[in-house]
């Protein structure tokens, strides 16, 4: 059969380079590979399906406390919450801007967050799988999304950063003197911490990750800074307190609680937000252009 094929000599002669160009340019960009992306979307339709089967219906939560329950609750609205923000940031994303991969990362942060207390601290039931799968998927988009190094390509410039840098520390250095002092004076007094009656766990699962985990986390993203001069994380940072305090507050607000208590939480939030929109703009700003390699051309 190839003998009988004429080919124009034209065509014959034309660069491979530039087909192989136009085929790149028409494909989709994303400093992320599509296994991340599919990992991350199926962690957010899971955190959704079950947030809104837990504010709708009643048996999610039987087994547990009134108190626990309401935590769970305002919990499903910060899921919710999460899931907008991971969606919204797919536009951002395919466009290799750096506000959409600190979007999604932070987004990814609160979701695995959220779901290692809902696979640990609700009692057994028909939504323990979802709970696990949910938790695996956004650990394993969130592994594959910091060891793809697009993080580490984004430029911040140095006031952003710096700002990012005192809003991300002193948020981690706050909570941890609020939950230190509980736990060492409970401990000093030989007592049975009294949040732990009302919710009817052995140990407090967010003390266990915030001291753990998260507040060192953040804090050695906000050294980092005076260091290295950037920190791209702590956007993905920021966008993770918004979310977190955000379903503090829906919580505090489902309680009833003070409004002193409900204002000091939303200042985290708006705090948070403030910085996190300052450091997008100024690395947009700054920029000008893409500022995230592509998974094909890092």
């Amino acid at each position: 059969m190839s003998g009988s094929l004429k080919i124009d000599p034209q065509v014959r002669a034309r660069p491979k380079s530039d087909d192989s160009r136009g085929a790149a340019s028409a494909q989709p960009r994303w400093p992320l590979s599509a296994v991340a992306v599919l990992l991350g979307l199926a962690a957010a339709l899971i955190a959704a399906a079950t947030s809104v089967l837990g504010l709708a219906a009643p048996w999610p939560y039987a087994a547990e406390t009134a108190d626990w329950q309401l935590q769970a609750r305002g919990q499903d609205l910060g899921n919710l919450l999460a899931v907008v923000v991971l969606l919204s940031s797919l536009p951002l994303l395919r466009r290799t801007r750096g506000a959409g991969l600190q979007l999604w990362v932070g987004s990814l942060l609160y979701l695995a967050y959220a779901f290692v207390i809902y696979a640990a601290g609700v009692h057994f039931g028909p939504l323990f799988l979802p709970y696990v799968a949910a938790l695996g998927a956004a650990s394993y988009a969130l592994i594959l999304a910091l060891t793809s190094g697009a993080l580490a390509r984004i430029v911040v410039p140095r006031r952003a950063s710096s700002l990012s840098a005192w809003v991300v520390g002193l948020i981690g250095v706050a909570f941890a003197l609020l939950w230190l002092s509980s736990i060492i004076s409970d401990t000093l007094a030989g007592r049975t911490p009294a949040a732990l009656e009302l919710i009817g766990l052995p140990t407090n699962l967010v003390h266990v990750l915030d001291l753990a985990l998260v507040i060192p986390a953040m804090l050695i993203a906000a050294f980092g800074v005076r260091r290295q001069g950037t920190a791209p994380i702590l956007g993905a940072w920021l966008v993770f307190s918004v979310l977190m305090s955000a379903s503090i507050v829906a919580t505090l607000l489902l309680s009833a609680a003070p409004l002193a208590v409900v204002a000091a939480l939303g200042s985290i939030t708006a705090a948070s937000a403030v910085a996190a929109v300052v450091q997008f703009r100024a690395q947009a700003s700054g920029v000008g252009q893409p500022d995230v390699g592509t998974a094909e051309h890092p």
